[in-house]
């Protein structure tokens, strides 16, 4: 996953409006929107909504991009009824003027026994990660059933980049790190994005 998405403008210009006008029609005021698409002649089209946090843990990357947590806004929200501290108005304008990369590196593992996992620390101690989050751990099975579902992620490496060529660095170096052996001695890891193909999907 990347933020902000190579499709992000044409989403603001025609997918987004109509989504607002909904969301104004039904008064909603606090909490936060999910909308996943599809891709049809260009423009993104909505197949599935949700009125949520998600799974994705996305708001690791927008509080280290754009200063503000979804998570920490509706804590506070339950407890005090603020989405925000006392004073913080906000900057909506400024989450379109965003000019570095966000990225979550979702690990996906193969049919089998994790025995062992590797370069967790080291991926930690890279200074552009924001976190990484192992989801399975040594012991765990991924079976048949969990293919192709959210039970065959391993883990979710966020981190953030000025460009794309230093994304594309910082993917390669993650990868260098992360093993996922099962108990037969064999790489579980499922496939990894090429990084040199990086800067071509914001084209």
């Amino acid at each position: 996953y990347s933020l902000s998405s190579s499709y992000d403008s044409v989403f603001r210009e025609v997918t987004a409006p109509p989504m607002i006008r909904m969301m104004e029609d039904l008064g909603l005021q606090n909490g936060m929107l999910i909308a996943q698409c599809i891709i049809h002649k260009g423009i993104p089209k909505v197949y599935d909504l949700g009125y949520r946090l998600t799974g994705t843990l996305e708001y690791k990357l927008q509080e280290a991009l754009f200063g503000f947590n979804p998570l920490k806004m509706m804590i506070r929200h339950s407890l005090t009824g603020q989405m925000r501290e006392a004073g913080d108005h906000g900057d909506p304008a400024a989450l379109a003027q965003s000019d570095r990369y966000g990225f979550n590196v979702t690990i996906l593992g193969k049919e089998g026994t994790i025995a062992k996992i590797e370069g967790g620390p080291q991926i930690l101690a890279m200074p552009s990660v924001e976190d990484c989050v192992f989801k399975l751990v040594e012991g765990d099975r991924i079976s048949r059933d969990m293919i192709g579902t959210l039970g065959q992620i391993v883990a979710r490496i966020f981190f953030t980049a000025d460009d794309l060529e230093e994304a594309a660095s910082i993917l390669e170096a993650i990868y260098g790190h992360i093993r996922v052996w099962d108990d037969r001695g064999e790489d579980m890891i499922l496939d990894r994005f090429n990084p040199e193909e990086l800067p071509s999907v914001y084209l």
